[in-house]
């Protein structure tokens, strides 16, 4: 066990999650870093959520917090933990994940060893109802990623994820945050990266993220899944705008987003007077605007090119 030198701020956003919540917690309260202050943010659950939370507080009084909110979305709730945080680092868990008993210390080190102020790890997706036992790491191992290298990596969908990293709490100054949508963490994880030059990194999958129906990832067409589109071009303005030379595999995701959500509403009947009416000519006019910067971008395949290609000629006959 490494000497606990800095608090460190666990923020968990709580939605509707009363099948989950306590496997989570029991991971944090279960951790060898004991300098941990949890932050329970409650965006307005609808379930016994709201009253596990207190529970879990009376449980540990000085080591939990919970904040009650009216629903206003993961992203909101992630910032609302981070002003309420008092820690020198901050960790993200989602409240239907759970983590390795040495997922905090092992992070810690992974930053204080490597003098960077953010460090990741792999996660390890599990099926629904298939809990992992973790066992004691030892040793431990740990590794620095430069920028190139965190960059290469970030965009072949990597590190994405809040979850399965510590961040220093200066980090977060002069962030933007989107509307609550998906993928949300990829346009606030670029401009934290953007600041770095380095990363810690322990490849130890530390980090479980199971899969189920409420899972982000499943949602089906809706506004909020559509916003996976602008987060993906509101990343691509802002790395053209501060890291230009990543503007192709930066585009390249722009580009992949729009051709899954141009394919999901090219297969529905869409009413010209709604959202899905706006994100069809939102999505048609960024194809258009960058048609041959798409066509002749090197950073992603043909095949998903000839999709995109195919989905936007189809629109136009909807």
């Amino acid at each position: 066990m490494i000497s606990n030198e800095d608090l460190i701020s666990v923020i968990i956003p709580v939605y509707n999650v009363e099948k989950y919540i306590d496997r989570c917690l029991g991971s944090i309260v279960s951790q060898d870093y004991h300098k941990i202050e949890v932050i329970l943010v409650d965006d307005g659950s609808t379930d016994n959520s709201p009253a596990i939370c207190d529970k879990w507080v009376s449980l540990y009084p000085d080591k939990i917090k919970v904040f009650h909110q009216n629903n206003q979305g993961a992203s909101i709730a992630r910032k609302n933990g981070i002003r309420a945080a008092n820690g020198t680092y901050l960790t993200f868990v989602d409240s239907d994940d759970y983590v390795h008993p040495q997922y905090a210390s092992a992070l810690y080190q992974a930053a204080i060893n490597n003098g960077t102020k953010v460090a990741v790890c792999p996660f390890r997706k599990v099926a629904l109802g298939k809990d992992y036992e973790y066992d004691t790491i030892t040793p431990l191992e740990f590794d620095v990623l430069n920028s190139q290298e965190l960059f290469a990596r970030f965009f072949k969908y990597e590190f994405w994820g809040f979850g399965g990293g510590i961040y220093h709490t200066t980090l977060f100054k002069n962030i933007l945050y989107p509307e609550a949508t998906i993928n949300e963490d990829y346009y606030v994880k670029a401009q934290i990266f953007s600041k770095l030059d380095k990363i810690g990194y322990c490849p130890h999958p530390l980090y479980t993220y199971e899969i189920h129906p409420g899972s982000l990832s499943n949602l089906k067409l809706s506004k909020r899944a559509l916003g996976e589109f602008d987060n993906a071009v509101a990343t691509w303005r802002f790395i053209c705008d501060n890291l230009p030379q990543y503007n192709n595999p930066s585009l390249a995701i722009a580009s992949e987003s729009a051709c899954k959500w141009m394919g999901a509403l090219n297969k529905v009947v869409v009413d010209k007077s709604t959202v899905f009416a706006e994100y069809q000519e939102r999505i048609r006019t960024f194809v258009s605007h960058n048609f041959f910067s798409i066509l002749f971008n090197g950073k992603f395949l043909w095949k998903i090119k000839i999709v995109l290609l195919w989905e936007y000629i189809k629109c136009w006959f909807k």
